[in-house]
């Protein structure tokens, strides 16, 4: 679930994913120029692969499912712990997302453009 809010004590509710899809550990980066919210997660929670989802900032709506696939590897079968930058993201910058793998002991990453 995203909870933004909206006006002083009001909160808007909206569905990323339900328990059956597993998603755990999210995070959320937001393209201010373009006005889309991205948001990563991990599934299924004891770590796999890690999936985002994108939407307008001003009409937020998630389609229903995992995802796309933005880190899934055959020899990573518990990538969990997305991280990115903290900042807000623009064309100039992309995307940048890094997980780590418990089976691997290693870090794996990806980017995702924006546009």
């Amino acid at each position: 679930m995203l909870y933004v809010r909206q006006a002083p004590n009001t909160w808007a509710q909206h569905v990323f994913g339900y328990n059956h899809d597993g998603h755990t550990r999210a995070i959320i980066l937001i393209d201010n120029a373009h006005r889309r919210l991205y948001m990563f997660a991990t599934a299924p929670e004891s770590g796999g692969g890690i999936y985002y989802k994108a939407t307008s900032l001003d009409e937020i709506a998630f389609a229903a499912g995992l995802g796309t696939p933005i880190l899934r590897y055959p020899n990573a079968t518990r990538l969990n712990n997305v991280t990115s930058t903290k900042q807000t993201v623009t064309s100039a910058t992309g995307i940048v997302v890094l997980a780590s793998d418990r089976t691997t002991t290693a870090y794996y990453y990806n980017v995702v453009p924006v546009d």
